[in-house]
């Protein structure tokens, strides 16, 4: 490699950092590249990997005139005050930050094309899949009808162990043993996680910021055994899906979960069914490139520090030939879908008693819900405190308004003979 290496700085040496902080000690001069230092956050803690310099103070790596690509990857919202920071200073930035970049794109994107430098975030989305690129430039010549993907981990892993047999508790419980869920799961459970991944998706996708509050979000701690005992005997399984899809000039984002077609299925499985454990998988469709699916580890240190490096050494190699990618611009404008139609079940805990399930029909069909069907789940029976029989009742809907499935839900809460929350699951086909 000719000429003088590349600086590159980084914001934090935990699990993705540190992996970043070995590549570039094992393989940087190879690749043209100097790590020159790195913040943390606690000092007295033991590092495994040599750098020359270790600070708590982020401002003394990001100023550093030796510094030339900024790695942020301390996470967080605190995290734009970097960015922004490298950017008017001049530096290229690497972030794997969803939250940032999902929220604030257009601002970042728009400081960097006038300071004429770099932003690569791959590693925002899929961990070791190269999705983002894909989008950005594989894919640009192509009008995106779809993506639906599989873009959290932990989510995955609990959701393949619950298809088992096990109990959301324990699948969690297991998942923060091995590392899949952190302590708090709270932003990888509610789907708030994969939000933010299928907001930055959908804005490369569809060129126009799509902001992730306007993204209908559910997550999965209601889901139950019943559940895929159900969804088993109709050849479905249960994913929690983040999709982007267009219909009649509109586009519709959501993620939630959802039963979708297993190996059993008569139609044969859909193409995310087989994904399990922490795998991702993000499938999409083009007017040119037609369907494809993308299939990786989405998280951990390895997966991730792949796509780290990789914008490292693109950001890299535009440094040395002096030129820039070509930024999303962001400008372009979608009309989001307000109130979408879906299909799927409601599972309601029913008092075994005469007329509570009329009281139920009763208030779905007010709410202009047509019932399919109705299945009693007798093997998830159970004795209220009262002494009362207490039956699951797996009641599938015709396609409706969400807005007519979220009036009944709440009436349905408070039914006389319902107990405990009812749960609504769409069945994608």
């Amino acid at each position: 490699m000719t000429g003088s290496p590349i600086g590159v700085g980084l914001l934090g040496l935990g699990n993705v950092g540190g992996g970043v902080a070995e590549y570039l000690h094992k393989h940087g001069d190879s690749g043209g590249l100097r790590l020159v230092g790195a913040a943390v956050k606690d000092l007295s803690k033991p590092r495994d990997t040599s750098v020359p310099y270790v600070t708590d103070d982020a401002y003394r790596v990001i100023r550093d005139p030796d510094v030339q690509i900024l790695v942020e990857l301390v996470g967080g919202e605190q995290a734009l005050e970097y960015h922004m920071e490298a950017i008017e200073k001049g530096k290229s930035l690497v972030t794997a930050n969803k939250l940032v970049i999902a929220r604030y794109a257009p601002q970042i994107f728009e400081a960097a094309r006038r300071k004429g430098v770099d932003v690569g975030f791959e590693a925002s989305v899929g961990g070791g899949i190269p999705i983002v690129q894909t989008l950005r430039e594989d894919l640009a010549g192509n009008k995106i009808s779809v993506i639906r993907g599989i873009v959290n981990g932990t989510t995955n892993y609990i959701l393949t162990r619950m298809g088992e047999g096990m109990k959301y508790e324990d699948a969690l419980e297991i998942a923060q043993q091995k590392g899949f869920a952190e302590t708090d799961p709270t932003s990888d459970v509610s789907g708030e996680d994969a939000r933010y991944k299928l907001a930055i998706l959908s804005s490369l996708a569809w060129n126009a910021w799509i902001n992730p509050a306007s993204i209908s979000c559910e997550g999965i701690p209601e889901i139950t055994p019943q559940d895929f005992d159900y969804a088993g005997d109709v050849g479905y399984t249960i994913k929690l899906l983040a999709t982007a899809r267009t219909h009649d000039g509109k586009l519709e984002v959501r993620v939630n979960p959802a039963l979708i077609r297993g190996t059993s299925h008569p139609s044969g499985p859909h193409p995310l069914s087989g994904v399990r454990d922490e795998f991702n998988a993000i499938y999409l469709e083009g007017d040119l490139c037609g369907p494809q699916l993308y299939y990786g580890r989405g998280a951990g240190r390895y997966p991730t520090t792949s796509a780290v490096v990789a914008d490292i050494r693109r950001l890299a190699r535009n440094l040395r030939t002096d030129v820039r990618d070509d930024l999303p611009t962001l400008d372009g404008h979608v009309e989001l879908v307000q109130n979408p139609v879906s299909g799927g079940y409601i599972r309601a805990s029913l008092e075994h008693v005469p007329g509570t399930a009329a009281k139920v029909f009763d208030i779905l069909g007010r709410h202009g819900i047509n019932v399919m069907d109705s299945l009693q789940r007798r093997t998830f029976g159970y004795e209220d405190g009262d002494g009362k029989t207490v039956i699951p009742d797996i009641i599938t809907i015709e396609p409706t308004n969400d807005s007519f499935v979220k009036e009944a839900m709440r009436e349905l809460a408070t039914c006389d003979g319902v107990h405990g929350k009812p749960v609504y699951l769409r069945i994608e086909e």
